[in-house]
């Protein structure tokens, strides 16, 4: 393998169809970098301009807008008809969020069995593939051998076979990633970004015109492993880990620290569990929860006769790295002068952004002080109008869920393909003014739900907090 190439020496990566456009016609590169890997398009120089098609879809996105608002305003009229705070007032809302909570928990459901719900730069991959496959070549460069569907993670730590629905290959046409094909797979992982191109840990070097950066957190259920075979046998250590421990830590009430110390007590009714929080309160950093619905998870975990939940208060020795899993017996001494004999400690504190490669080849003034990269309204790096980020890496939205995710992959994928079917690339990137772009808008905070095992969830929504 040659230490460099550019996008002559890259046609042995893909297929012969896309060897073919490569060849003629002269192309610009996109990198998409995501969750540990690069998304490349190849696009013609001499692209068409399509500003009628871009305006009819503005057209259409607007009269979309439209419906729904109507819709909402209908909807509004028939909620709020009763006279406010009357009995019939009230019942109306609780009836409406009681179906929007069993709705959303269907629809969770749904999105776990198809494995769905993937990290951000698939998914802008995907769409970007689909959008411009007449007019780009798209490569996946992916640390990873196959899609780890990071949240569900848990799914196989009491069932090791169900490996497969985390690691999903790119070929196998799921609803996420449809357009991927593997002819457009490579594996490897990005260790310095520079203004127009990309170095990665072999050595090789890739030219782009655009990028985007999607490489997600680290977090201690995504394993450090590379392939499924390798994630299949992490899974199953775990397993047995687990299923020989007499006591097992979790340190952070988080929502991931909540929801899997829930699944513990739930599949190790034997087993005792501590739950360490530093904080005065569960789920204190969550959004779309209040204080209720924080008092409510904390009454219903009361209910698990096998954990134990210690509030203000952290691990003082050893010291543990943060978003881990350990497997080995140790003796935790928590500030509060409690020793703990633990058999498993997970460490739920700290998600660590993956973008020490954006700070070696851009600086680190593009991080934030939690090492997010800075991100502008319309999903560009501040000060670089052709890279974009999307996904928990970004300092786009706070709330790093699944959710924000999808919304930011589908705004930077909408607004490179405004960009390139401008013809906005390249040397004329230099002259013409940019066109107008999509700007983010953040998903609403003001519900939230949390999973706790077998006593099934609490839900927050418009002020009332149910038990479901």
């Amino acid at each position: 393998m040659p230490s460099e190439f550019g996008t002559n020496e890259a046609l042995k990566f893909l297929t012969p169809e896309i060897k073919m456009d490569w060849q003629l016609n002269s192309p610009v590169v996109i990198f998409l970098i995501c969750a540990g890997g690069i998304f490349i398009l190849s696009l013609p120089l001499q692209c068409a301009r399509r500003k009628r098609l871009i305006a009819a879809e503005t057209q259409r996105l607007a009269a979309e807008a439209e419906r729904q608002a109507a819709e909402e305003r209908q909807f509004n009229e028939w909620l709020n008809e009763p006279p406010p705070n009357s009995e019939e007032w009230y019942r109306r809302r609780l009836t409406y969020a009681t179906e929007l909570a069993n709705e959303q928990n269907r629809l969770a459901e749904e999105q776990r069995q198809m494995g769905a719900g993937a990290f951000a730069g698939a998914r802008a991959a995907d769409i970007l593939m689909g959008k411009l496959k007449n007019k780009a070549n798209v490569i996946l460069v992916d640390e990873r051998d196959s899609c780890f569907i990071a949240v569900q993670a848990m799914l196989p730590l009491f069932d090791p076979k169900k490996v497969d629905q985390i690691w999903v290959p790119y070929s196998s046409k799921s609803l996420l990633f449809w357009n991927i094909s593997s002819g457009n797979v490579i594996q490897g992982s990005a260790v310095k970004l520079n203004e127009n191109s990309l170095e990665l840990h072999d050595g090789r070097t890739i030219s782009f015109d655009f990028a985007v950066i999607a490489t997600g957190t680290k977090s201690a259920l995504k394993p450090p492993v590379w392939n499924k075979t390798e994630g299949q046998n992490d899974a199953e250590n775990l397993t047995t880990a687990l299923l020989a421990a007499k006591n097992i830590s979790v340190i952070g009430g988080g929502q991931v620290g909540v929801e899997l110390a829930a699944k513990l007590c739930s599949n190790l009714p034997e087993t005792h569990v501590h739950l360490i929080h530093r904080g005065p309160q569960l789920l204190s950093k969550m959004a779309g929860m209040n204080d209720a619905s924080r008092q409510k998870v904390y009454q219903v975990l009361q209910k698990f006769t096998n954990l134990t939940i210690s509030l203000e208060d952290s691990i003082a020795k050893p010291e543990l790295p943060l978003s881990s899993i350990s497997t080995e017996k140790q003796i935790l001494l928590t500030k509060s002068g409690r020793e703990i004999n633990s058999d498993v400690t997970f460490m739920t504190t700290g998600n660590l952004p993956n973008s020490k490669f954006v700070a070696a080849g851009l600086g680190e003034s593009l991080l934030d002080d939690g090492g997010y990269i800075r991100t502008a309204f319309d999903g560009s790096l501040i000060g670089y109008s052709h890279i974009f980020a999307a996904g928990d890496v970004s300092n786009l939205d706070p709330v790093k869920l699944a959710r924000q995710a999808m919304n930011q992959a589908q705004l930077v994928a909408s607004n490179i393909e405004v960009l390139v079917k401008s013809d906005w690339f390249g040397e004329v990137a230099k002259i013409d003014p940019k066109p107008k772009l999509k700007i983010y808008t953040p998903v609403s905070r003001d519900n939230g739900a949390v999973k706790l095992g077998k006593q099934g969830f609490v839900v927050k929504l418009w002020g009332f907090v149910l038990h479901i």
